[in-house]
């Protein structure tokens, strides 16, 4: 699924964590899009997640989604 959205979207998977309340992606959109472009991704990544573990199981996400923009390679 994540694989999926990042190819339609045209976003770059730098990195990834999954730890056991958190996932964390470093995600890189092409600067020559939408500003918006990112906050879509993620809403419809975080969307269609959602309703495929809802099928299984219960809530999934307990807020909303929090981003950090990454701005120097100390701060990475």
């Amino acid at each position: 699924m994540l694989r999926e959205h990042l190819k339609q979207y045209d976003i770059s998977l730098l990195n990834f964590c999954i730890t056991s309340n958190h996932t964390y992606l470093l995600v890189r959109p092409d600067p020559s899009r939408s500003k918006y472009l990112l906050s879509r991704f993620m809403q419809n990544l975080e969307g269609d997640f959602a309703q495929h573990y809802n099928l299984r199981k219960n809530s999934f996400w307990g807020d909303r989604y929090h981003s950090t923009m990454v701005d120097t390679g100390e701060h990475l």
